[in-house]
């Protein structure tokens, strides 16, 4: 006759269903988004290093008027490389990667911008504009994105991480085969690898506690296996008959 379920049994399967459920609910959380700035390396500069990238800065300035910006900003860029903590070089550098519609160089120099000079008048804007060019390369990836086009004789069943099965089944025995969208084989994973648990749990012998933890055990990580291998394996899809 079965015995009853013990508190201290109880409270680990309590503890089980807890940990299993905080387990998904991170893994379902959306990812943060990231900050459009990151750290800036701090530069030290010597005094001839300074000297250099003013006398450059000042033929960036020529150049802008009698050159075109190309050569204004070439000049530029040498004059921030000389001397990266110059508020009002990296600020002309950034808007003429801005202005040549260069978005990806123009945020570089506008974060510049913002850790050397964080107290500027110009840092509202340069804010707004930050969130802009942020933007504007987060569609641009999007759209250069590389996309898998599968052939049209063949069907795989993929998920949208098939490297997460394996973390899944170990979270909650037959979830791996729930993203698989496959709830059938899901449930009686489940319902196997718990019902040896409890087996096991609910015995006052060790060996056969022992027997059951280690049966749950193995049954889980057969799903994660099946699973993993249905995710990758590809089918054929089987013609359709022309009347």
């Amino acid at each position: 006759m079965c015995r009853f379920v013990t508190p201290r049994r109880r409270a680990a399967f309590i503890v089980f269903a807890l940990a299993a459920s905080s387990a998904m609910l991170a893994a379902q959380s959306p990812e943060r988004p990231q900050a459009p700035c990151g750290p800036v390396p701090k530069a030290e500069p010597t005094d001839s290093q300074k000297r250099e990238a003013h006398a450059v800065a000042e033929q960036a300035r020529q150049a802008s008027i009698t050159d075109g910006s190309r050569t204004a900003r070439d000049l530029f860029k040498r004059a921030v490389q000389l001397d990266p903590t110059d508020a009002n070089n990296v600020y002309a550098l950034a808007r003429l990667y801005d202005d040549a519609k260069e978005p990806r160089p123009a945020l570089a120099e506008y974060c510049r911008f913002l850790a050397i000079a964080p107290s500027a008048p110009e840092v509202p804007d340069i804010k707004a504009r930050v969130a802009a060019l942020s933007q504007e390369l987060t569609r641009l990836r999007a759209e250069n994105a590389p996309r898998f086009v599968p052939p049209p004789e063949t069907l795989f069943v993929r998920t949208p991480n098939d490297n997460s099965v394996f973390a899944l089944a170990t979270v909650m025995p037959g979830l791996a085969q729930y993203y698989t969208k496959r709830p059938i084989m899901g449930a009686a994973v489940t319902a196997a690898s718990l019902g040896a648990l409890y087996w096991g749990l609910q015995s006052d012998r060790r060996a056969n506690t022992a027997a059951g933890v280690t049966l749950s055990v193995g049954i889980s990580a057969l799903g994660a296996m099946e699973a993993y291998l249905h995710a990758h394996t590809p089918r054929s899809r089987a013609p359709r008959a022309r009347h």
